[in-house]
């Protein structure tokens, strides 16, 4: 589809994440040997990186490795929300998306009948299987995903995502006083170790 702008700063903080181990290496590597290095990353070098395995793919098999075109991958409306479907790494998961909906199994129609005609004729499978689902709450949907072991997830905007048990059970958000603007609510660092304070 058209090109889109990913609203995060990703190359950013992919980049710093990728220096620091780079930092730690290098330290590592003077405290055996007693030579230190220079350390060199770009957010070029790091975005590509976090594409390594679909430019792996094209450079190897002139393929592309689009998850969302070439699979069963993508959100799909439930009655009272949305979910991301993930049909991948089964023998067949448009069977078992099937067998989760209660529905026949469109993989028995030829034009369904193996993985790449599934991914060449997604524009015409994939209504049929957000059909299926919009019958059911999200709660009921990821359920039915669930007990037919078919990867899902429930999709949240950030504020819903920041009000999740999961969230509070890590310890993902951190309070602290700042002169200028009173207490502040902030995401830590995800890295938790076990010497250092959080």
């Amino acid at each position: 589809g058209r090109p889109q702008i990913l609203s995060v700063a990703a190359a950013d903080y992919v980049g710093a994440m990728l220096i620091a181990q780079g930092i730690f290496l290098a330290l590592f590597h003077r405290q055996q040997t007693g030579v230190g290095q220079s350390v060199y990353t770009s957010l070029l070098d790091s975005l590509m990186a976090m594409q390594q395995m679909e430019a792996t793919q094209m450079m190897l098999r002139d393929r592309d490795t689009d998850w969302v075109k070439n699979y069963l991958v993508g959100v799909v409306k439930t009655r009272d929300g949305a979910l991301t479907l993930v049909g991948v790494f089964r023998p067949n998961p448009l069977a078992d998306i099937c067998r989760a909906f209660e529905i026949e199994d469109l993989s028995k129609r030829p034009e369904f009948s193996t993985l790449a005609l599934q991914a060449q004729n997604k524009a015409s499978l994939w209504p049929l299987i957000e059909e299926a689902v919009a019958r059911y709450t999200t709660a009921e949907a990821l359920k039915r995903l669930d007990d037919n072991d078919v990867l899902c997830s429930e999709v949240f905007d950030l504020k819903e995502a920041l009000r999740q048990p999961q969230i509070a059970h890590n310890g993902t958000i951190v309070e602290f006083e700042d002169p200028v603007h009173g207490t502040v609510r902030a995401i830590r660092s995800p890295l938790t170790l076990s010497g250092a304070p959080q």
